[in-house]
């Protein structure tokens, strides 16, 4: 993150509550801290796999699985 970028989170948050919803790596984990430091009480949400992408790429892949074996008949 660049020291612009900084400055302009810091800009538009202050005095909002802060999601931080980085990727779940070493860079993000350094944003989340980076950020914490002038919004301590900012919430961080870590996706379970690298990023946020994954995580969702993998919730259509379960729902697309669970569609096809309803439509073959399994119950759940």
């Amino acid at each position: 993150m660049s020291s612009a970028q900084l400055e302009l989170i810091k800009t538009v948050v202050k005095d909002k509550e802060i999601a931080i919803a980085t990727d779940n790596d070493k860079d993000g984990n350094r944003y989340a801290i980076q950020i914490r430091e002038f919004s301590p009480d900012a919430i961080r949400d870590i996706p379970k796999n690298k990023d946020w992408n994954d995580d969702l790429k993998e919730i259509h892949l379960m729902r697309e699985l669970m569609k096809e074996e309803n439509i073959n008949g399994l119950e759940y």
